[in-house]
């Protein structure tokens, strides 16, 4: 059996979108900062913002600090076309 003369017909795939992989973890991390006018400023968490261009990237980097102590996810990765 061969394809036909001129090739088989092609089913035209819908654009794809184009934007980025994003991902939020925090982590306790009691710190103090100077704030204004003298004052400190004190925080109890460290949060860590993910970027990436693929998915397979961004669940990666996400599983990577989600497998250590005390962090938790607060934004699993989620798409933001630009």
């Amino acid at each position: 059996m061969a394809a036909p003369v001129g090739g088989l017909p092609v089913t035209p795939q819908p654009p794809q979108p184009f934007g980025v992989w994003k991902a939020t973890v925090r982590w306790a991390d009691p710190h103090s900062v100077p704030g204004p006018n003298g004052t400190t400023l004190t925080y109890t968490f460290h949060y860590e913002h993910i970027v990436a261009v693929t998915q397979s990237d961004c669940d990666g980097q996400l599983s990577g600090f989600a497998s250590q102590l005390n962090v938790r996810v607060t934004e699993p990765c989620t798409f933001y076309p630009y």
